[in-house]
């Protein structure tokens, strides 16, 4: 049986200016596997330093995020979620503007 499914990504950003949402600042891809009688939801979410708001500590730049990820049916109901979050230490400022190495993020549904 096919449904249709949609896939909420909320990210809220916590930094020096409060707390913004930054939704369209992420790579984001849903990738939808058939198996017995279900369909398997594969979440990937990448996040980049360079999209985060790192304030100064000590001699340090830190950084924080909150991921949640909902899964809502055709009816609006919520069938599932999945939270992350993370503090994100670098070393040098060069580091918080960085495209290298982002934060990979997979979650099945």
């Amino acid at each position: 049986m096919k449904k249709n499914i949609l896939i909420l990504l909320f990210t809220t950003l916590v930094g020096a200016q409060g707390i913004n949402s930054n939704i369209n600042s992420f790579k984001t891809n849903v990738v939808l596997r058939p198996s017995e009688n279900n369909i398997e939801v594969i979440a990937f979410v990448e996040i980049f330093n360079r999209n985060l708001q790192f304030l100064k500590k000590d001699t340090n730049f830190e950084s924080s995020y909150d991921l949640n990820i909902s899964l809502i049916s055709e009816d609006g109901s919520r069938i599932d979620e999945k939270s992350f979050s993370e503090t994100i230490v670098v070393e040098n400022f060069s580091q918080t503007v960085s495209r290298a190495n982002p934060k990979l993020i997979i979650t099945f549904f």
